[in-house]
């Protein structure tokens, strides 16, 4: 089942209700599970009419925003498979993700467009489409937009790849399925959420299919690590979160910071943590930051598969992680 259903079932009951509150640029913004369909539509359109197929990866390189996701929703819908890169990351990983799983479209903002002047492998790169508002919110009102089928998928079909450093010379896409991303006990469990801060862009579409709102944190985060403890416990007091997804390094500076500073958070009631196990060290300090809190990944069930490619003239290799 493709999880864009769910997003779409969201969207028909509480087409109001806040899907995502994006702090990722100096401002407050917000979208409704609504009008995230409707933009969701636009992008479909955009892919569609220009002759992708099901299946097509692409590539989307874009930060953390309202716009990423309702452009990820859109390939979703047709049955393709985003690719996400930061478009901070180093231009020399950009194109080693482009060799080891080669996009069929490129939907970047005008500014990074730019790097394919210094890129074979962006140039290589059969269509693209610029990123933000005018892909997602352009045409007219959500009236207006027609209806696009969504595409059907196997549990096991691709949702979502993003790429991680493995080792000195290897690159590891990590794959995340429909499947993973959205089942039976996820949705129980993330019901009782309400909102959650997350940096994990698996936990941002889980939450999208349960009904839970997702906080995108301010970009400060990238640009200042240290600062994340002070302004993730602002996003949590806030926005009343219960819930956080949070990368294992950005989790041990809040839990740090927090300590520190005779905080706790008894309010926080579930943690994901992406595919990293907690390491020991960590758990008796987490448990006097968030006495509550009931840790699991962020693909709560099935399996996340990591698939290393390594350079020319090495075997590849598969590794299957339970989830």
């Amino acid at each position: 089942m493709n999880l864009v259903e769910e997003v779409c079932i969201n969207a028909v009951l509480r087409p109001a209700a806040t899907a995502i509150v994006d702090m990722t640029r100096d401002t407050r913004r917000t979208m409704s599970f609504g009008a995230l369909e409707v933009a969701s539509r636009r992008v479909a359109l955009a892919l569609g009419g220009a002759g992708l197929q099901p299946g097509d990866p692409v590539l989307l390189l874009q930060p953390a925003s309202l716009e990423l996701y309702a452009t990820m929703l859109g390939v979703l819908r047709l049955g393709m498979v985003p690719l996400h890169v930061s478009p901070s990351a180093a231009l020399s990983f950009i194109d080693d993700c482009c060799e080891l799983v080669p996009p069929r479209a490129l939907i970047a903002a005008p500014q990074v467009q730019m790097l394919k002047l210094s890129s074979p492998a962006l140039r290589r790169i059969p269509f693209t489409f610029i990123a933000g508002k005018e892909l997602c919110f352009a045409h007219g009102s959500g009236a207006e937009v027609e209806r696009v089928a969504i595409r059907q998928v196997e549990d096991e079909t691709p949702a979502l790849i993003t790429f991680e450093h493995v080792g000195d010379g290897m690159a590891a896409p990590l794959v995340t399925t429909h499947g993973s991303l959205f089942t039976r006990e996820l949705r129980q469990n993330s019901q009782a959420l309400g909102v959650d801060v997350a940096l994990e862009p698996a936990a941002v579409l889980a939450n999208l299919a349960a009904g839970v709102t997702s906080v995108l944190p301010d970009m400060l985060l990238e640009q200042r690590p240290d600062m994340s403890g002070p302004v993730l416990l602002q996003h949590i007091r806030a926005e009343g979160a219960t819930g956080v997804s949070l990368p294992l390094l950005v989790l041990e500076r809040l839990v740090r910071f927090c300590l520190a500073h005779s905080i706790s958070l008894p309010q926080i009631r579930q943690l994901r943590n992406g595919e990293t196990p907690l390491p020991p060290r960590l758990l008796p300090r987490l448990q006097r930051v968030m006495p509550n809190a009931m840790p699991t990944s962020s693909a709560a069930a099935g399996e996340v598969q990591m698939l290393v490619f390594p350079r020319q003239g090495e075997a590849a290799g598969v590794v299957t992680m339970a989830a």
